[in-house]
């Protein structure tokens, strides 16, 4: 209990009972104690007070209009304490599906040592692989509309049951999202209770490990194709040589799919659901009449799509996302400068990493590779370049590399090297998930011979370019380059670290 209570965020918001984290820290010797017994009557009652599942609903200010309702965002503010309250269940029900391997091995959101830059991984991989074999990539984003409120708790529960989540613990889940209500407060005016009947409860430490199982058998309905899942963000793909192949089998999955929504109850948005069919570039695309069709609607084909916060090309060029990143760099550029002067070194290094290198560093082993775009590259290596310089109050962005050393950061190129090698530090402990463990063979699965690289993993040959040079060959590359002390680092940290002393020796 003390532990969760230590790692709750240090924020000062809070619910309708105007209790924070900040508060809740400080009265935690005393709080302790009542809190346990509080939580383990809840626990073998069945039952969850109704003062907990109360929300609070403020509405924050987007853009546009002011006075259009639509141009608000929704924030729940729940009870810090039954925030702890379901910390407690979810380590339970975490660790139990967990342990019994029930979750859908591609589901990347709301789950320990998984992110968007694994699922981007597995998405990129399979990618490139099939633009070496000449082959044809089609890939639907799919769009729901308020998945996360619209869940149905009958379809949730029976879920749950089936997965082996029963007796008191099932109770208790159906207590959870029973008979919750909430209210909205508006420059200090609030309205009157509503009842939720449906959804999972935002801003809460359950709703989204309850979402993710309820979206889990999602896959269950692909019979040719294959899913990535990030919460509600859904990508199904397929490849093959043959165009027409390719859209019977998606059509056909699409169709189970649907059939898995309307039994869900759970609702695409077809206006932001498209396809977009990737191929290399040297590769003819003929003139074709194939559509893809959900639920009767035709689904629009587009030759870019953003995936993950990434933007896709059908050639993954990477021409647009670096377009992007190269905008949002000027920007911060500029913010650099207006405080420049104000504040000391260690200040401004700090707003680096905020502002800079977290862009930057964002998949960046995926899109920051050398290729047909290396001009555009080059012109955020000059921003960088610039931010350096910056932080070091040095207006010459000539001599560059001691500034780097000096404030003890990486270059542009390097940054691609450590992200790289940071994944294939997880390959080699086994820390990857289950998808991008296939990715990569060690040697000794090629050949038998006893060498000393045998346990390396294994340098895979690719035809074209753009395979070549992607983190498919070039992370295993760099991974066969390092000495044996750096391999066995004892963890991901100070592996990092002897990386990153490594390279800035050089500089």
């Amino acid at each position: 209990m003390s532990k969760i209570i230590s790692n709750l965020p240090n924020k000062r918001s809070c619910g309708y009972d105007g209790i924070s984290n900040m508060l809740i820290k400080k009265i935690a010797p005393s709080l302790i104690t009542p809190l346990c017994i509080a939580i383990n009557k809840s626990i073998e009652s069945g039952e969850v007070p109704d003062n907990l599942k109360i929300a609070q609903i403020v509405p924050v200010y987007k853009s546009k209009d002011s006075q259009v309702f639509t141009n608000y965002r929704p924030i729940s503010l729940l009870l810090n304490i039954s925030k702890i309250l379901e910390n407690v269940i979810h380590k339970r029900i975490y660790k139990f599906s967990h342990d019994r391997e029930r979750s859908f091995s591609s589901q990347y959101g709301f789950r320990n040592h998984r992110s968007t830059n694994h699922a981007i991984s597995e998405f990129l991989s399979n990618v490139l692989t099939d633009f070496d074999e000449k082959k044809y990539t089609l890939a639907i984003f799919l769009d729901l509309s308020k998945a996360f409120d619209t869940i149905d708790h009958q379809i949730l529960l029976n879920k749950l049951e089936h997965y082996g989540i029963r007796g008191f613990a099932l109770i208790w889940i159906k207590s959870y999202l029973s008979g919750r209500k909430q209210f909205v407060e508006f420059k200090g005016v609030k309205s009157t209770f509503q009842q939720v009947t449906c959804g999972v409860p935002q801003g809460s430490v359950l709703g989204p490990l309850l979402f993710i199982i309820y979206m889990n058998d999602l896959a269950c309905t692909l019979q040719s194709c294959s899913g990535i899942l990030f919460a509600d963000d859904t990508t199904i793909h397929k490849s093959d040589k043959s165009l027409p192949i390719l859209f019977h089998h998606m059509n056909a999955d699409l169709e189970r799919v649907t059939q898995w929504f309307r039994a869900n109850k759970l609702s695409l948005n077809t206006s932001k659901t498209h396809y977009v069919l990737f191929h290399n570039s040297i590769m003819d695309v003929p003139e074709f009449d194939y559509k893809i069709k959900m639920a009767g609607v035709e689904i629009e084909r587009v030759n870019q799509a953003v995936f993950l916060g990434l933007t896709l090309d059908s050639n993954l060029h990477w021409g647009p996302y670096i377009k992007t990143i190269e905008s949002k760099l000027s920007s911060a550029l500029y913010d650099l400068r207006r405080v420049s002067n104000m504040l000391p070194k260690d200040s401004l290094k700090t707003l680096y990493y905020s502002l800079v290198y977290s862009k930057l560093q964002y998949s960046i082993m995926h899109w920051g590779n050398k290729s047909t775009y290396a001009y555009k590259i080059d012109r955020l290596i000059k921003q960088q370049n610039k931010a350096i310089c910056i932080i070091n109050k040095n207006k010459s962005t000539s001599l560059v590399d001691p500034l780097y050393a000096a404030s003890k950061v990486l270059k542009f190129h390097d940054v691609v090297k450590l992200e790289m090698l940071k994944l294939m530090y997880d390959y080699n402990n086994s820390s990857l998930p289950e998808p991008l463990m296939n990715i990569f063979k060690d040697n000794k699965t090629i050949h038998n011979y006893n060498t000393r690289h045998a346990n390396d993993p294994h340098l895979k040959t690719y035809h074209y370019k753009i395979a070549s040079e992607s983190f498919l060959h070039r992370a295993p590359y760099l991974w066969s380059k390092l000495g044996h002390d750096i391999v066995t680092s004892k963890s991901k940290s100070s592996f990092v670290k002897k990386i990153k002393k490594s390279i800035l020796a050089g500089y």
